[in-house]
Protein backbone atom coordinates (compact mmCIF):
# COMPACT_ATOMS: atom_id res chain seq x y z
CA UNK A 1 0.00 0.00 0.00
CA UNK A 2 1.11 3.67 -0.50
CA UNK A 3 2.27 5.61 2.00
CA UNK A 4 0.77 9.45 2.07
CA UNK A 5 2.03 12.33 4.37
CA UNK A 6 -1.89 13.43 4.82
CA UNK A 7 -4.99 11.19 3.50
CA UNK A 8 -8.10 9.90 4.14
CA UNK A 9 -8.54 6.52 5.03
CA UNK A 10 -12.28 5.19 3.81
CA UNK A 11 -14.17 2.18 5.10
CA UNK A 12 -16.28 1.11 2.35
CA UNK A 13 -17.61 -1.69 4.56
CA UNK A 14 -18.88 0.76 6.77
CA UNK A 15 -20.97 2.62 4.03
CA UNK A 16 -22.33 -0.51 2.61
CA UNK A 17 -23.38 -1.18 6.45
CA UNK A 18 -24.72 2.20 6.39
CA UNK A 19 -26.88 1.51 3.62
CA UNK A 20 -28.19 -1.63 4.79
CA UNK A 21 -28.84 -0.21 7.84
CA UNK A 22 -30.74 2.80 6.73
CA UNK A 23 -32.54 0.61 4.31
CA UNK A 24 -33.92 -1.51 7.17
CA UNK A 25 -35.11 1.64 8.97
CA UNK A 26 -37.03 3.22 6.52
CA UNK A 27 -38.85 0.26 5.06
CA UNK A 28 -40.18 -0.01 2.61
CA UNK A 29 -39.47 3.20 1.82
CA UNK A 30 -36.12 3.00 -1.30
CA UNK A 31 -32.79 4.92 -0.34
CA UNK A 32 -31.18 7.15 -2.76
CA UNK A 33 -27.72 7.49 -1.73
CA UNK A 34 -26.30 10.98 -2.43
CA UNK A 35 -23.24 10.96 -4.27
CA UNK A 36 -22.62 14.28 -5.44
CA UNK A 37 -19.16 16.73 -4.11
CA UNK A 38 -17.57 13.27 -5.01
CA UNK A 39 -19.61 11.60 -2.63
CA UNK A 40 -19.07 13.83 -0.03
CA UNK A 41 -14.89 13.77 -0.66
CA UNK A 42 -15.17 9.94 -0.03
CA UNK A 43 -14.56 9.50 -3.73
CA UNK A 44 -17.96 8.89 -5.92
CA UNK A 45 -16.58 5.72 -8.30
CA UNK A 46 -15.24 3.56 -5.46
CA UNK A 47 -18.40 4.49 -3.16
CA UNK A 48 -20.64 3.75 -6.16
CA UNK A 49 -19.51 0.82 -6.72
CA UNK A 50 -19.78 -1.05 -3.31
CA UNK A 51 -23.10 0.83 -3.28
CA UNK A 52 -24.29 -1.34 -6.14
CA UNK A 53 -22.27 -4.49 -4.76
CA UNK A 54 -24.95 -3.71 -1.35
CA UNK A 55 -27.91 -3.07 -3.31
CA UNK A 56 -28.78 0.22 -4.35
CA UNK A 57 -30.60 0.91 -7.20
CA UNK A 58 -30.98 4.63 -7.09
CA UNK A 59 -27.98 7.19 -6.93
CA UNK A 60 -28.47 11.39 -6.45
CA UNK A 61 -25.24 13.78 -8.02
CA UNK A 62 -25.46 17.22 -8.72
CA UNK A 63 -24.12 17.82 -11.97
CA UNK A 64 -24.07 16.18 -14.86
CA UNK A 65 -20.10 15.27 -14.95
CA UNK A 66 -20.82 13.76 -11.71
CA UNK A 67 -23.17 11.63 -13.30
CA UNK A 68 -21.07 10.71 -16.19
CA UNK A 69 -18.34 9.80 -14.10
CA UNK A 70 -20.15 7.17 -12.47
CA UNK A 71 -21.38 5.88 -16.00
CA UNK A 72 -17.81 5.70 -17.38
CA UNK A 73 -16.99 3.40 -14.15
CA UNK A 74 -19.35 1.02 -14.91
CA UNK A 75 -22.63 2.23 -13.48
CA UNK A 76 -25.10 0.41 -15.38
CA UNK A 77 -28.31 3.11 -15.99
CA UNK A 78 -30.21 0.03 -17.15
CA UNK A 79 -30.01 -1.23 -13.01
CA UNK A 80 -29.56 1.88 -11.36
CA UNK A 81 -31.48 5.63 -11.85
CA UNK A 82 -28.52 7.98 -11.79
CA UNK A 83 -30.58 11.57 -10.65
CA UNK A 84 -28.73 14.99 -11.32
CA UNK A 85 -30.56 16.96 -8.97
CA UNK A 86 -30.08 20.65 -9.64
CA UNK A 87 -30.22 22.79 -12.78
CA UNK A 88 -29.65 21.05 -15.87
CA UNK A 89 -30.25 23.01 -19.23
CA UNK A 90 -31.48 21.52 -22.29
CA UNK A 91 -27.84 20.55 -23.75
CA UNK A 92 -27.47 18.80 -20.46
CA UNK A 93 -31.16 16.97 -20.37
CA UNK A 94 -30.29 15.65 -24.21
CA UNK A 95 -26.73 14.43 -23.16
CA UNK A 96 -28.21 13.05 -20.17
CA UNK A 97 -30.79 11.07 -21.97
CA UNK A 98 -28.75 10.19 -24.29
CA UNK A 99 -27.01 7.96 -21.04
CA UNK A 100 -29.88 7.03 -19.53
CA UNK A 101 -29.40 9.33 -16.39
CA UNK A 102 -32.10 11.00 -14.92
CA UNK A 103 -32.64 14.41 -13.94
CA UNK A 104 -35.02 16.64 -11.79
CA UNK A 105 -37.30 18.71 -14.09
CA UNK A 106 -38.41 22.25 -12.20
CA UNK A 107 -40.75 23.74 -15.02
CA UNK A 108 -43.15 23.10 -18.04
CA UNK A 109 -41.11 24.30 -20.99
CA UNK A 110 -38.57 21.42 -19.52
CA UNK A 111 -41.13 18.97 -18.90
CA UNK A 112 -42.22 19.65 -22.52
CA UNK A 113 -38.66 19.33 -24.02
CA UNK A 114 -38.48 15.99 -22.49
CA UNK A 115 -41.43 14.85 -24.01
CA UNK A 116 -40.58 16.17 -27.36
CA UNK A 117 -37.09 14.41 -26.51
CA UNK A 118 -38.49 11.24 -25.76
CA UNK A 119 -40.54 11.55 -29.11
CA UNK A 120 -37.15 11.41 -31.45
CA UNK A 121 -34.79 9.74 -28.71
CA UNK A 122 -34.33 5.22 -29.37
CA UNK A 123 -34.73 4.64 -25.44
CA UNK A 124 -37.15 5.59 -23.01
CA UNK A 125 -36.17 9.31 -21.41
CA UNK A 126 -36.32 8.84 -17.26
CA UNK A 127 -36.83 12.10 -15.28
CA UNK A 128 -37.99 13.04 -12.07
CA UNK A 129 -40.16 16.05 -10.97
CA UNK A 130 -39.12 18.88 -8.86
CA UNK A 131 -41.80 20.66 -6.65
CA UNK A 132 -40.64 23.70 -4.21
CA UNK A 133 -42.25 23.49 -1.16
CA UNK A 134 -41.08 26.02 0.65
CA UNK A 135 -37.09 26.85 -0.35
CA UNK A 136 -37.48 29.45 -2.77
CA UNK A 137 -35.22 27.37 -5.20
CA UNK A 138 -35.57 24.35 -8.02
CA UNK A 139 -38.90 23.32 -8.75
CA UNK A 140 -42.63 23.50 -9.75
CA UNK A 141 -44.56 26.15 -7.64
CA UNK A 142 -47.10 23.85 -5.62
CA UNK A 143 -50.01 25.61 -7.28
CA UNK A 144 -48.68 24.30 -10.85
CA UNK A 145 -50.19 20.82 -10.09
CA UNK A 146 -53.03 20.58 -12.40
CA UNK A 147 -50.82 21.51 -15.36
CA UNK A 148 -48.36 19.02 -14.37
CA UNK A 149 -50.61 16.40 -14.07
CA UNK A 150 -52.06 17.37 -17.55
CA UNK A 151 -48.68 17.32 -18.99
CA UNK A 152 -48.12 13.79 -17.65
CA UNK A 153 -51.38 12.37 -19.07
CA UNK A 154 -49.26 11.77 -22.46
CA UNK A 155 -46.04 11.15 -21.85
CA UNK A 156 -45.36 8.98 -24.73
CA UNK A 157 -41.74 6.81 -24.45
CA UNK A 158 -40.58 9.69 -21.35
CA UNK A 159 -40.73 7.92 -18.34
CA UNK A 160 -42.00 9.84 -15.09
CA UNK A 161 -39.39 8.03 -12.41
CA UNK A 162 -40.38 10.23 -9.50
CA UNK A 163 -41.50 12.94 -8.04
CA UNK A 164 -39.30 14.97 -5.15
CA UNK A 165 -38.86 17.97 -3.03
CA UNK A 166 -36.71 19.13 -0.26
CA UNK A 167 -36.93 20.32 3.31
CA UNK A 168 -35.49 23.26 4.61
CA UNK A 169 -34.67 22.85 8.05
CA UNK A 170 -35.30 19.09 8.58
CA UNK A 171 -32.56 18.54 11.35
CA UNK A 172 -34.96 20.57 13.79
CA UNK A 173 -38.61 20.34 14.55
CA UNK A 174 -40.53 23.44 12.91
CA UNK A 175 -43.72 24.21 11.40
CA UNK A 176 -42.41 25.01 8.29
CA UNK A 177 -41.05 21.41 7.85
CA UNK A 178 -44.97 20.63 8.39
CA UNK A 179 -46.07 22.63 6.12
CA UNK A 180 -43.43 21.49 3.32
CA UNK A 181 -44.75 17.79 3.73
CA UNK A 182 -48.44 19.02 3.19
CA UNK A 183 -47.62 21.03 0.43
CA UNK A 184 -45.90 18.24 -1.09
CA UNK A 185 -48.53 15.64 -0.44
CA UNK A 186 -51.34 17.75 -1.78
CA UNK A 187 -48.63 18.25 -5.19
CA UNK A 188 -48.46 14.44 -5.40
CA UNK A 189 -52.39 14.04 -4.73
CA UNK A 190 -53.49 16.28 -7.71
CA UNK A 191 -51.05 14.84 -9.81
CA UNK A 192 -52.17 11.03 -8.72
CA UNK A 193 -48.66 8.90 -10.21
CA UNK A 194 -48.59 5.66 -10.47
CA UNK A 195 -47.91 3.10 -7.50
CA UNK A 196 -44.36 2.55 -9.10
CA UNK A 197 -43.35 6.56 -9.23
CA UNK A 198 -41.07 7.36 -6.19
CA UNK A 199 -42.12 10.32 -4.32
CA UNK A 200 -39.23 11.15 -2.56
CA UNK A 201 -39.27 14.58 0.44
CA UNK A 202 -36.60 13.62 3.07
CA UNK A 203 -33.05 13.68 2.42
CA UNK A 204 -30.32 13.08 5.99
CA UNK A 205 -32.10 15.29 8.54
CA UNK A 206 -35.92 14.27 7.26
CA UNK A 207 -34.97 10.78 7.26
CA UNK A 208 -33.70 10.48 11.04
CA UNK A 209 -35.56 13.70 12.60
CA UNK A 210 -39.32 12.89 10.74
CA UNK A 211 -40.41 9.28 10.17
CA UNK A 212 -43.20 10.40 8.23
CA UNK A 213 -41.34 12.43 5.75
CA UNK A 214 -40.17 9.23 4.14
CA UNK A 215 -42.74 8.28 2.04
CA UNK A 216 -41.39 6.26 -0.81
CA UNK A 217 -37.64 6.91 -0.78
CA UNK A 218 -34.92 8.97 1.23
CA UNK A 219 -31.94 10.44 -0.34
CA UNK A 220 -29.10 10.15 2.35
CA UNK A 221 -26.10 12.13 1.56
CA UNK A 222 -24.69 12.25 5.44
CA UNK A 223 -25.99 9.10 6.86
CA UNK A 224 -24.80 7.27 4.21
CA UNK A 225 -21.25 7.98 5.16
CA UNK A 226 -21.62 7.63 8.99
CA UNK A 227 -22.34 11.65 9.46
CA UNK A 228 -25.27 12.67 11.56
CA UNK A 229 -25.59 16.38 12.33
CA UNK A 230 -28.30 15.31 15.15
CA UNK A 231 -26.67 13.29 18.00
CA UNK A 232 -29.13 10.53 18.22
CA UNK A 233 -29.53 8.00 15.82
CA UNK A 234 -32.50 5.39 15.82
CA UNK A 235 -30.56 3.27 13.49
CA UNK A 236 -26.64 2.00 13.73
CA UNK A 237 -24.21 4.27 11.58
CA UNK A 238 -20.42 3.58 11.32
CA UNK A 239 -18.07 6.67 10.37
CA UNK A 240 -16.81 5.70 7.03
CA UNK A 241 -13.55 8.09 7.31
CA UNK A 242 -10.81 8.36 8.88
CA UNK A 243 -8.63 11.98 7.95
CA UNK A 244 -4.76 11.46 8.61
CA UNK A 245 -1.69 13.99 8.45
CA UNK A 246 2.01 14.59 9.57
CA UNK A 247 3.86 16.13 12.38
CA UNK A 248 5.69 18.23 9.86
CA UNK A 249 8.12 20.53 12.02
CA UNK A 250 7.74 21.38 15.59
CA UNK A 251 9.28 24.76 17.27
CA UNK A 252 8.59 26.88 20.70
CA UNK A 253 7.29 30.62 19.85
CA UNK A 254 8.39 33.36 22.08
CA UNK A 255 6.44 35.77 23.63
CA UNK A 256 4.98 38.46 21.37
CA UNK A 257 5.57 36.07 18.26
CA UNK A 258 2.59 36.29 15.88
CA UNK A 259 1.07 32.97 14.45
CA UNK A 260 -0.28 33.45 10.89
CA UNK A 261 -1.37 35.69 8.62
CA UNK A 262 -2.69 39.23 10.01
CA UNK A 263 -1.29 40.56 13.43
CA UNK A 264 -4.50 39.11 15.87
CA UNK A 265 -2.89 36.07 17.15
CA UNK A 266 0.47 36.81 19.32
CA UNK A 267 2.01 34.39 21.26
CA UNK A 268 1.30 35.79 25.18
CA UNK A 269 3.58 32.82 27.12
CA UNK A 270 6.16 30.36 25.38
CA UNK A 271 3.90 27.92 22.90
CA UNK A 272 5.18 24.74 21.86
CA UNK A 273 3.64 24.22 18.15
CA UNK A 274 3.60 21.64 15.44
CA UNK A 275 2.78 22.62 11.68
CA UNK A 276 1.32 20.12 9.91
CA UNK A 277 0.71 20.01 5.98
CA UNK A 278 -3.05 20.42 5.99
CA UNK A 279 -4.63 23.93 4.95
CA UNK A 280 -7.79 25.56 3.68
CA UNK A 281 -7.72 23.78 0.70
CA UNK A 282 -7.98 20.48 2.68
CA UNK A 283 -10.96 21.06 5.05
CA UNK A 284 -8.84 23.08 7.62
CA UNK A 285 -10.36 26.79 6.85
CA UNK A 286 -8.96 29.81 8.96
CA UNK A 287 -12.45 30.35 10.92
CA UNK A 288 -11.86 26.57 12.46
CA UNK A 289 -9.10 28.29 14.79
CA UNK A 290 -9.53 28.38 18.26
CA UNK A 291 -12.51 25.69 18.11
CA UNK A 292 -11.14 22.59 16.07
CA UNK A 293 -8.61 20.09 17.64
CA UNK A 294 -6.32 17.68 16.17
CA UNK A 295 -5.21 14.37 17.86
CA UNK A 296 -1.71 14.19 18.64
CA UNK A 297 -0.15 11.53 20.92
CA UNK A 298 -3.85 10.71 21.41
CA UNK A 299 -4.15 14.19 23.06
CA UNK A 300 -6.41 16.79 21.75
CA UNK A 301 -4.55 19.63 20.10
CA UNK A 302 -6.08 22.97 19.51
CA UNK A 303 -5.81 24.34 15.82
CA UNK A 304 -4.17 27.87 16.25
CA UNK A 305 -4.66 28.97 12.63
CA UNK A 306 -4.28 27.71 8.97
CA UNK A 307 -3.14 28.84 5.33
CA UNK A 308 -3.68 27.36 1.82
CA UNK A 309 -1.52 24.35 2.58
CA UNK A 310 -0.48 24.32 6.10
CA UNK A 311 -2.12 24.56 9.52
CA UNK A 312 -0.58 25.70 13.22
CA UNK A 313 -1.62 23.13 16.13
CA UNK A 314 -0.91 23.96 20.05
CA UNK A 315 1.12 20.36 20.96
CA UNK A 316 2.16 21.80 24.69
CA UNK A 317 0.25 18.97 25.87
CA UNK A 318 1.35 16.19 23.91
CA UNK A 319 3.96 15.49 25.50
CA UNK A 320 6.68 13.99 23.84
CA UNK A 321 6.16 14.91 19.83
CA UNK A 322 8.63 13.98 16.74
CA UNK A 323 8.66 15.02 13.58
CA UNK A 324 6.83 12.08 11.58
CA UNK A 325 4.11 11.42 14.19
CA UNK A 326 0.79 10.84 13.26
CA UNK A 327 -2.18 13.91 13.67
CA UNK A 328 -5.37 13.53 13.36
CA UNK A 329 -7.99 15.09 11.96
CA UNK A 330 -11.25 13.37 12.00
CA UNK A 331 -10.78 10.19 13.36
CA UNK A 332 -9.61 7.70 16.89
CA UNK A 333 -6.36 8.15 18.82
CA UNK A 334 -5.60 6.55 22.05
CA UNK A 335 -9.11 7.46 24.06
CA UNK A 336 -10.39 9.90 22.33
CA UNK A 337 -11.95 10.83 18.73
CA UNK A 338 -12.40 13.57 16.28
CA UNK A 339 -16.38 12.85 14.69
CA UNK A 340 -16.57 14.66 11.43
CA UNK A 341 -20.05 16.16 13.58
CA UNK A 342 -17.34 18.30 16.02
CA UNK A 343 -14.86 18.86 12.99
CA UNK A 344 -17.30 20.17 10.67
CA UNK A 345 -20.97 20.75 12.16
CA UNK A 346 -19.60 22.25 15.61
CA UNK A 347 -16.13 23.54 14.84
CA UNK A 348 -16.74 25.00 11.20
CA UNK A 349 -20.50 25.33 11.17
CA UNK A 350 -20.78 24.44 7.61
CA UNK A 351 -22.73 21.30 6.12
CA UNK A 352 -21.17 17.52 6.11
CA UNK A 353 -21.61 18.06 2.01
CA UNK A 354 -20.34 21.35 2.12
CA UNK A 355 -17.56 21.14 3.74
CA UNK A 356 -16.01 17.84 2.60
CA UNK A 357 -16.87 18.54 -1.00
CA UNK A 358 -14.18 20.76 -1.47
CA UNK A 359 -11.21 18.52 0.34
CA UNK A 360 -8.53 19.01 -2.73
CA UNK A 361 -8.35 15.78 -4.96
CA UNK A 362 -4.57 16.25 -4.12
CA UNK A 363 -5.44 14.48 -1.08
CA UNK A 364 -5.38 11.26 -1.71
CA UNK A 365 -8.14 8.64 -0.52
CA UNK A 366 -7.27 5.23 0.65
CA UNK A 367 -9.85 2.68 0.58
CA UNK A 368 -10.36 -0.47 2.22
CA UNK A 369 -12.22 -3.39 2.07
CA UNK A 370 -13.19 -6.30 4.03
CA UNK A 371 -10.61 -4.98 5.91
CA UNK A 372 -7.82 -4.79 3.24
CA UNK A 373 -6.29 -2.17 1.07
CA UNK A 374 -8.56 -2.18 -1.95
CA UNK A 375 -7.08 1.31 -4.22
CA UNK A 376 -6.35 4.49 -4.09
CA UNK A 377 -7.50 8.04 -5.41
CA UNK A 378 -5.67 11.23 -6.04
CA UNK A 379 -5.24 14.31 -8.65
CA UNK A 380 -2.50 11.84 -10.52
CA UNK A 381 -3.52 8.46 -10.23
CA UNK A 382 -6.17 5.82 -9.46
CA UNK A 383 -5.63 2.25 -8.98
CA UNK A 384 -7.78 -0.87 -7.16
CA UNK A 385 -11.71 -0.21 -6.48
CA UNK A 386 -11.51 3.61 -7.48
CA UNK A 387 -9.96 3.15 -10.74
CA UNK A 388 -11.72 4.42 -14.11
Amino acid sequence: MPHFVTRMEVNLDNIADNFKSISRYVSPAAVIPVLKGNAYGHGAVAVARVLVEAGATHMAVAKLDEAKELVSAGVDTGKVDILIMTVTLPDEIKEAAELGISMFIPDLPRLQYVKSLARRSSRPVGFHIKVDTGMGRLGFMPDEAPQVAEELRDLGSARLIGIGSHLGASWVETGHSKNQWERFRHFVSVVDPSPEVLVHLAASGGTVRLPYTHMGAVRTGGLTYGLNRIPESPMELKPALAYKTTVGQIKTLPPGWQIGYGTEREVKSPMKTATVPAGALDGVAPWMAGRAHFLVNGVRCRLLTSSMDASIIDIGQAGDVKVGDEVVIIGTQGRFTITGRELIIEASNTGFGTHLGHISTRIPRIYYKNGEYAGMASWIAREGIAAM
